[in-house]
């Protein structure tokens, strides 16, 4: 099965533009992308599953509601 993986703020799974950075806590490399969709960078969430992924957007949904 394969990874989905997601913008963090908007559940997006357009995603391009890797980009390597520091972690500056850990001193270890991260990799980011650019949200096509919000334009966002960030490191994205890794689901399991295409399950995992609709229960992602369902809270992302809720958030945005509150």
């Amino acid at each position: 099965m394969k990874d989905i993986v997601a913008c963090p703020i908007c559940g997006s799974k357009e995603l391009s533009g890797l980009k390597h950075m520091e972690n500056w806590m850990k001193k270890t490399p991260m990799s980011s992308y650019t949200c096509q969709k919000c334009g966002n960078l960030a490191i994205p969430f890794i689901l399991d599953s295409e399950e995992d992924y609709k229960k992602f957007l369902i809270e992302l949904e809720k958030k945005d509601q509150e």
